[in-house]
């Protein structure tokens, strides 16, 4: 399975949450004072959405970093390890790399969408 990088992540990541904004934004806007049944909806959609990107954020990253706990504590019990500087930023790098994940994906799943919904 191909893994983005975390770099590609968060470059697409940029490029996707300002033309989702300008389009939910946008939406609201022209829909006046009294948004429509699909305005709505959208809204509504947009706040369950962060939820659940942060949620899927939280359980990803602190997953991470138990497993990341229980190999530096397994590596105590190996003589003559010792965990280098790499090791520990290849895990933070991963950290939030397995936080980055679910924001990425609603995103750049609500990019596709909203623009195909003209």
């Amino acid at each position: 399975m191909y893994t983005k990088s975390t770099f590609g992540m968060a470059t697409e990541l940029s490029i996707a949450v300002p033309l989702v904004l300008f389009e939910r934004f946008a939406r609201i806007i022209a829909s006046g004072p009294m948004p429509s049944v699909s305005g709505d909806a959208e809204i509504s959609r947009m706040f369950t959405e962060k939820v659940r990107a942060f949620t899927d954020s939280w359980f990803a990253m602190t997953s991470a970093v138990i497993r990341a706990n229980q190999g530096l504590a397994a590596s105590f019990l190996k003589p003559f390890t010792m965990t280098t500087l790499s090791d520990m930023q290849d895990v933070g790098m991963n950290v939030f790399r397995k936080g980055l994940a679910p924001y990425h994906r609603a995103a750049t799943s609500n990019v596709v969408r909203l623009a195909n919904y003209r």
